[in-house]
């Protein structure tokens, strides 16, 4: 993906990365993460901290994924103080894949780093209350997991691993709501125009793959469902009859522009829902861009290509735009990575 885009992932951290914490990474660092090691030791490392002072520096529901990955066993802190730090910080729901030494392998004692010389599989079951040691012993912890998975690393049994899902209680849920602030988000809906064959859907695709947290919302789903009833009415099926038809006071000449206009509330909702959306759909005229622009108050991204395309029917040019791409110069791959660095540098997108 990125070499394809011509794209240095580093330079603008796509996907959500301050969500995901990868701590402990060593030389292991990811782009699309936050890393964090106990120097700062290089340009890719965000965070320095030495886990042994509890609390870590990251405030409560912090991270929707944590990668401890060959860390916990190099660090004072029990496994059960690890756990609970790593609850705290974890958003609910979130997960955390954890990689310790096993016990009976040589290198767990040799290793002069290890303050704690490993354990077995079973000791993931310990934080689960739905397994018999977890059940047995829940007076540990107040602070619950759900064990997804867990195995070993490989055939020799060198080191054990576990998936594990934050799990709260009701009242744990309610005091970290009440503590959570929501920030609002400016411009969630990115609505790309222009005309048939501008390179719109490429665009969308190539957004999704570098930022897998946007939802595309686009006329080819709407144009499924909506000409499907629409059909089935028009011939006296009985199916027809299930829904409403909300475009009975439209020509059908006109119902592209209900789809822009459905599009429009659809991608309203999921951003009144937290989501940030991009929208792939013809808007034209200007008129219709007036009544999007008053549902959803969309970020416009126009793609103008003018060469090679059909002149029919009839698509007028952006007036009033946030950004334009030309894509007659630009070939689409190089269009998506200016648009990509644009809308991150602008906070745009996740």
């Amino acid at each position: 993906m990125w070499e394809h885009l011509g794209l240095d992932p580093w330079e603008f951290r796509p996907g959500g990365w301050t969500k995901r914490l990868n701590l402990g990474s060593g030389e292991r660092v990811f782009p699309s993460w936050t890393n964090h090691d106990r120097f700062i030791h290089g340009p890719r490392i965000d965070v320095g901290w030495d886990l042994n002072d509890i609390p870590w520096p990251w405030p409560d529901n912090t991270f929707s994924r944590i990668d401890a990955w060959a860390v916990l066993e190099h660090i004072r802190p029990t496994l059960l103080e690890s756990m609970d730090e790593l609850w705290r910080i974890l958003r609910p729901g979130g997960k955390v894949h954890i990689k310790v030494p096993h016990w009976q392998y040589y290198k767990a004692y040799r290793d002069p780093t290890h303050i704690w010389r490993g354990w077995d599989l079973g000791v993931f079951t310990f934080f689960d209350a739905a397994t018999r040691h977890g059940s047995t012993h829940d007076y540990y912890t107040p602070y619950k997991w759900k064990l997804l998975s867990r195995g070993y690393t490989d055939k020799k049994k060198v080191a054990i691993w576990g998936q594990l899902r934050k799990v709260c209680s009701l009242e744990q849920w309610g005091d970290m709501v009440n503590g959570i602030a929501v920030a609002p988000v400016q411009k969630p809906i990115i609505w790309i125009n222009g005309r048939a064959g501008a390179g719109k859907s490429t665009m969308c695709r190539y957004l999704q793959g570098l930022y897998p947290n946007i939802i595309i919302v686009d006329d080819h789903t709407l144009w499924k469902d909506v000409f499907r009833y629409i059909y089935l009415k028009k011939s006296g099926e009985a199916t027809a009859t299930l829904g409403e038809d909300f475009f009975k006071d439209e020509r059908p000449e006109s119902m592209h522009r209900d789809f822009a206009i459905e599009c429009a509330l659809v991608a309203k909702s999921l951003a009144q829902q937290g989501h940030r959306v991009v929208v792939d759909m013809i808007a034209s005229p200007q008129k219709r861009r007036d009544r999007i622009q008053a549902i959803a108050d969309p970020f416009w991204i126009y793609l103008q290509r003018d060469q090679g395309e059909v002149r029919t029917p009839r698509f007028d040019k952006m007036e009033k735009y946030n950004m334009v791409v030309d894509n007659d110069t630009l070939g689409k791959h190089e269009a998506v990575a200016v648009v990509a660095k644009k809308l991150t540098e602008a906070g745009m997108l996740p």
